[in-house]
């Protein structure tokens, strides 16, 4: 059987196919968790969210996406391990590590967020050919 989330690679994610060998979790199961966990007024803040609400099928009406609140020439977007290090000064997914660490970025995301809540596009725009929304 072929792994339902082949897209994922293991040094990005840190999951193997070994893991979902016993996984009987369905997607429609994961929607309804999160429904239930989440309020409908909640605020999701992460980084390329898009990425994650297509994977997971699902849309939310708020959201603050750290890869849009800083933004590049052209619209591409700077990855959460670059504006870690260039903002808030932190070192992360480093390469000893068997994948990311997703409470790591969680609060990377989070506390850039805040960053750019607190300080403005004036204080994030040291990035040359940066657009910051």
């Amino acid at each position: 059987m072929t792994c339902p989330f082949s897209f994922f690679t293991e040094s990005f994610s840190g999951i193997t196919k070994t893991i979902f060998n016993s996984v009987t979790t369905k997607l429609k199961d994961v929607q309804r968790q999160l429904r239930a966990l989440l309020p409908p007024d909640a605020v999701l803040v992460g980084h390329s969210l898009d990425l994650d609400l297509r994977a997971l099928k699902m849309i939310h009406p708020y959201l603050i996406d750290t890869s849009l609140l800083y933004v590049r020439e052209q619209g591409r977007r700077f990855k959460l391990k670059f504006l870690a290090k260039a903002i808030l000064g932190k070192d992360i997914q480093r390469p000893n590590r068997l994948g990311h660490d997703t409470t790591e970025d969680a609060r990377t995301a989070l506390e850039l967020a805040q960053y750019f809540l607190k300080n403005g596009p004036e204080k994030v725009s040291i990035f040359d050919q940066c657009v910051c929304l």
